[in-house]
């Protein structure tokens, strides 16, 4: 009956089927596991064949039959993977071991199939393999982007030293793709000149403390011609460390040649500005307006107020925009960039006209001296635009999104608009959810952050992206990742935000995954040294606090390196998930087993004294010596125990595993199959 318990508490499935004289197979025992399995108790399943058992599975009970009778032809061992539906409908894959067992006359009588479920590791292995074809893929993705690129690209490490560059930026140098690193990196010190150096390495060290620089450089290559870059330098920072940076550098000279041009020819192109038909302007680094061209008084509707020098800042209240947005586009084209942006204007009579603006800075021997700007009407386009965009954009978000969860909320918070999905997923029905607060059916533990997350988005107007849990049409918590987006009415002022929402379970199922791998042992699954550790550590803070004792246990297989050696390190593991399985039949739920590594395992015993803790000893030592059947063999082994209590043999965790380690090998000393108490 014991021997049947603990049959009955592996998570393996077992089987034992017996051959009769016509070698006829038939079940005469299945463990729980087993039963549960095949949904059936085990009253049916003993005395009745394969064919029996798996009628309404024939390419199953094929399988099986065939396996069986491989044991009876071979007399040995056999493993071969199956895959078979589970209670719940899925797929259920399995590894099978079947053992044959003789009787005294040396007949095979018995066959043992022990079944073990692989489902989740076969899945995570495809998971793993489809994880590394994309990593592949994004590696030569990314080679292909760096090696292929029209412009040049740099790595630079954090010591400053170029470690490599792409051909075109080799081309951009007039060097041959042969020339090694050391050689061009002398060649570059002398293109680029000790005060142009100087320049970049500034900039560099600003990169390398996480800030991404833009910057004009030049150099002189060896015919004597003067090549201007335009550069950009981002970090390189993996696992929080900083690595290098990247440059990416754009020739810019052709640009530069072009813009100097137009600054000698600017009579020539005088008449184009003043017929052409979107505004042309010009401004001093002041924002004093310094030319302004027919279309612009046409469009606008008004000049600048007389005064001696005109100035940007005389239009403010015509600006239906922000005008600190147009001013910060100003500013951005005085530090050399080329920015393009869409404003909204009154005209005289108070309608609003659209335009479509593009501020270009203006040099002079290489030095800005002002901005040009470039007004293009574009009135009848935004308003149809946006006509067209009111009547759509909810139907179009529901079309692109029809799997995902869409609401569209006010800036209080409240839901105006819920998709369709919603019934579907949480049980509710969109017209149910309208009216209603968007953290609605969202965990409470939750919803703090949403709010505060809503409350900066509404202050910045900016997106932002959340997760949360809310309650599914049956009850169950889903795990939710939110994308929200402002929206905007025609004067360009915040409304309210559309939320997409998308179950993301199965991310933090895998999430959840990896955690368990890296605090529990893969053989035995049980807590490994770094788990107990913390849990040890919190036991003795409770210990402490509350005044009672504790102890841990430290215990090993003794002989167990004679019967790995003996029998082959399969045979070792499959003893030590017997072992700890036996471990575990005899402990009680508070009581946490490890293992430490190889056979070697401790037990944390919360609350207990040394009575107990005896008791508890004997009932392991009574499990552990009981008989082992591994690759179809049956023998006995024992344990050494070693037990240490706090607070008497040591204060904190390391001292307390030493000292009942130690008191393990006196055991060992004294005979083993028995406990000692440390000094």
């Amino acid at each position: 009956m014991f021997f049947q318990e603990v049959l009955d508490q592996l998570s393996d499935m077992l089987f034992i089927v017996e051959i009769d004289e016509k070698n006829i197979l038939r079940y005469v025992f299945a463990n729980q596991t087993g039963c549960n399995q095949l949904g059936l108790s085990l009253k049916q399943i003993a005395g009745k064949t394969i064919g029996e058992v798996f009628y309404d599975q024939p390419e199953r009970e094929a399988l099986i039959s065939k396996q069986y009778k491989r044991i009876i032809e071979k007399r040995e061992s056999v493993t071969y993977r199956d895959q078979f539906p589970g209670p719940d409908g899925k797929t259920v894959y399995s590894e099978t071991r079947l053992d044959p067992l003789f009787n005294e006359k040396g007949e095979l009588a018995y066959i043992v199939a022990v079944v073990r479920d692989i489902t989740e590791s076969v899945r995570q292995q495809e998971a793993l393999i489809r994880k590394n074809d994309r990593l592949q893929e994004a590696e030569h993705h990314w080679q292909s982007l760096i090696e292929n690129n029209t412009d040049g690209v740099l790595f630079i490490n954090k010591e400053r030293k170029l470690i490599r560059v792409n051909q075109a930026f080799r081309n951009m140098l007039g060097i041959s793709s042969n020339l090694e690193m050391r050689e061009l990196r002398e060649m570059m010190i002398q293109m680029f000149g000790p005060e142009e150096l100087e320049k970049i390495y500034s900039l560099r060290r600003l990169v390398l403390q996480g800030r991404s620089q833009e910057y004009e450089s030049y150099f002189f290559r060896q015919d004597g011609c003067r090549i201007n870059l335009q550069v950009k330098e981002v970090p390189v920072i993996m696992k929080g460390e900083m690595q290098g940076l990247y440059a990416f550098v754009k020739d810019i000279t052709e640009q530069k040649h072009i813009e100097k041009e137009l600054r000698e020819s600017e009579e020539r192109y005088r008449s184009l500005v003043d017929h052409n038909q979107d505004a042309v302007w010009s401004l001093d680094l002041e924002g004093n307006f310094t030319s302004v061209n027919p279309a612009f008084e046409k469009i606008i509707e008004r000049r600048p107020k007389s005064a001696k020098k005109p100035n940007l800042r005389d239009f403010e209240e015509e600006f239906v925009t922000p005008f600190e947005d147009v001013l910060q586009r100003y500013e951005e084209a005085k530090q050399g960039k080329s920015v393009e942006y869409n404003v909204s204007l009154y005209h005289l009579n108070k309608e609003v006209v659209h335009l479509s603006f593009t501020n270009i800075p203006i040099y002079v021997e290489g030095k800005i001296i002002g901005v040009y700007g470039i007004g293009k009407d574009v009135t009848e386009e935004v308003n149809a635009k946006n006509a067209l965009h009111e009547s759509e954009k909810q139907y179009r978000l529901i079309a692109e999104n029809m799997n995902d969860l869409i609401a569209v909320f006010n800036l209080e918070g409240i839901i105006t608009y819920a998709s369709p999905s919603y019934q579907p997923v949480l049980g509710v029905k969109p017209e149910e959810y309208v009216g209603q607060p968007a953290i609605t059916l969202i965990h409470e533990e939750d919803q703090p952050e949403i709010v505060s997350r809503f409350a900066k988005a509404v202050k910045h107007q900016s997106p932002y992206t959340v997760e949360f849990r809310k309650k599914g049409r049956l009850g169950e918590w889903l795990y939710f990742e939110t994308v929200c987006m402002p929206i905007w009415n025609e004067q360009s002022l915040l409304e309210g935000f559309v939320g997409i929402s998308r179950n993301i379970n199965e991310r933090k199922y895998y999430e959840e995954k990896l955690e368990h791998m890296a605090f529990y042992d893969p053989l035995t699954d049980v807590p490994n040294r770094r788990l107990f550790e913390k849990l040890a550590n919190q036991a003795i803070k409770k210990a402490a606090q509350s005044r009672q004792e504790m102890s841990i246990m430290y215990l090993d297989l003794d002989k167990f390196k004679s019967i790995n050696d003996t029998l082959g390190h399969d045979a070792g593991d499959e003893l030590l998930r017997q072992f700890t399985d036996r471990l575990k039949g005899s402990l009680r739920k508070m009581d946490v087993l490890a293992r430490m590594g190889g056979d070697e395992f401790t037990v944390l015993l919360p609350h207990t004294d040394t009575t107990a803790a005896r008791e508890i000893a004997g009932s392991l030592l009574q499990a552990i010596r009981q008989p082992y059947q591994v690759k179809g063999r049956l023998f006995t082994t024992t344990s050494s125990i070693g037990i240490a209590f706090y607070p008497q043999h040591g204060q904190t965790v390391e001292e307390l595993i030493q000292q009942a380690d130690k008191a393990m090998y006196r055991a060992k000393q004294g005979g083993r199959n028995s406990f000692i108490i440390a000094d």
